[in-house]
């Protein structure tokens, strides 16, 4: 009984074994993967968004499936493991009984079998036996690894071969698989994305996750020392640049280093991109005063210091800049906000925007003049992209096998090579040249002509 049980249980091991090891699984995995790649691109993505289920039997799907992030959804990384393990198991299958047949050294064919090849070419050239074979074995010892000769009485087989080891070509498609899986998953669970506003002259050491999934610390600190755009004479932005340091726990300098667009910094794996700039607050600001009589008056100084209005003995403080303020939901552009207070003490709110200099003249009647924003010096921020994915090199390192491995599948094959040399009565040598290949038969063919030809000139 006992004997029985073991018996069923290795059948079901067996039974599952085979079930990963079929090539139907990798078919249907990789149709999944690839309906799922139709639908990621009908869908909007949001990578890192967390899924909150809402009212409605949709939402509720939507939230459970991660339809709005896919690619790092539980059942996405289900079917990458899944497809890892039917890979790892069709290998393990096959590969020893294939590293055996590799390994194993052929025994050459009788000649019976040159002869019935069905690329094999026969001629006669008047020359000795010893000579033949010689021309022969260079002929073949210029193409293939491997190069013999069996004589048989007045008969000699010169073989070679080359490409023995190009069966084993497809297991390094299937390693450099597993190892695009690897990196990807390793940076999925390991690394980050995010983003960081930097105003010139602040420091930072906490950016912001992608889809709002909380802030993560760098490890060091980047302090924005400046920042330069450069516009064309259109307005639009031609460079724009930033000078970044990094910074120890202890506030000690790393390094310093200009980075612009497409050309990121790096520092222990975490690379920082030039993704944005914007104007954080004015260093400076120009104030224009228009009384209802008299001529203009212009004032410079800075944000949250007061302004003294000499023919009111009242103030003006700017409190705060806003890069693009809206109000009622209008877009104003750069704007100050602040107040402005009167000799008696009484209030006065400002919303003073740069790029509509009269929006302030409907209070010049209370106040007896109009306050307009004549100019400012802006103090950017530089928006930096912040990742690090640790599974790169794992990446490269499969995306480089992958390459070479379809380039032994797809351009490289196993071939053998032979010439059956045999003594004619007439003293002459008759030549049978022919060949076998696991693939790639039209360049075996191209390849014996070559030999042949050699063979002849020689």
């Amino acid at each position: 009984m006992e004997k029985n049980r073991t018996t069923e249980e290795e059948g079901v091991i067996r039974q599952v074994w085979m079930m990963f090891a079929s090539i139907k699984l990798s078919i249907i995995v990789l149709l999944l993967l690839a309906a799922t790649s139709v639908v990621g691109t009908l869908i909007p993505q949001k990578p890192g968004a967390r899924p909150e289920a809402g009212e409605g039997l949709w939402s509720q799907i939507s939230s459970f499936l991660y339809l709005h992030d896919m690619y790092n959804s539980w059942w996405f990384q289900l079917l990458l493991l899944l497809l890892a393990v039917n890979l790892i198991v069709c290998s393990l299958e096959r590969l020893p009984a294939v590293w055996r047949w590799v390994r194993k050294t052929p025994r050459p064919p009788r000649a019976e079998r040159v002869r019935k090849l069905d690329n094999a070419a026969v001629f006669v050239l008047k020359e000795d036996m010893d000579k033949a074979e010689k021309k022969a074995l260079d002929a073949l010892g210029g193409w293939g690894i491997r190069t013999g000769v069996e004589r048989d009485g007045d008969a000699r087989l010169v073989h070679g071969e080359f490409g023995r080891w190009t069966r084993l070509g497809v297991y390094g498609v299937h390693l450099s698989v597993l190892l695009l899986l690897a990196g990807g998953l390793v940076g999925s669970l390991f690394g980050f994305s995010g983003f960081v506003n930097i105003p010139e002259g602040d420091t930072a050491h906490e950016i912001r996750l992608r889809g709002g999934a909380g802030t993560k610390d760098t490890g060091f600190s980047i302090r924005c020392d400046s920042f330069y755009v450069g516009f064309y004479p259109d307005g639009t932005p031609r460079e724009y640049r930033s000078t970044l340091t990094l910074l120890d726990r202890d506030g000690e300098e790393i390094l310093t280093q200009d980075i612009r667009v497409n050309h990121p910094l790096t520092y222990q794996g975490v690379r920082m991109y030039q993704s944005s700039y914007g104007t954080a607050a004015a260093r400076s600001v120009s104030l224009k005063l228009i009384p209802e009589e008299g001529e203009p008056i212009l004032m410079t100084g800075e944000v949250r210091e007061p302004f003294s209005v000499p023919f009111t003995d009242g103030h003006i403080v700017l409190m705060n800049f806003m890069d693009n303020f809206q109000l009622r939901g209008h877009r104003l552009g750069p704007t100050f906000l602040g107040f402005y207070e009167s000799a008696e003490g009484k209030r006065e709110t400002l919303v003073l925007p740069r790029r509509h200099p009269g929006f302030d003249r409907m209070r010049m009647g209370e106040r007896g003049f109009a306050i307009e924003i004549n100019d400012y010096e802006p103090l950017y921020f530089t928006g930096l992209q912040v990742s690090k994915d640790p599974g790169v090199g794992l990446v490269y390192l499969g995306f480089t096998l992958m390459l070479l491995g379809c380039w032994v599948v797809f351009y490289l094959s196993h071939r053998r090579i032979f010439v059956l040399l045999e003594r004619r009565e007439d003293g002459s040598v008759e030549y049978t040249l022919g060949g076998t290949a696991n693939r790639g038969h039209h360049a075996l063919k191209q390849r014996l002509v070559k030999i042949e030809e050699n063979l002849k000139k020689a």
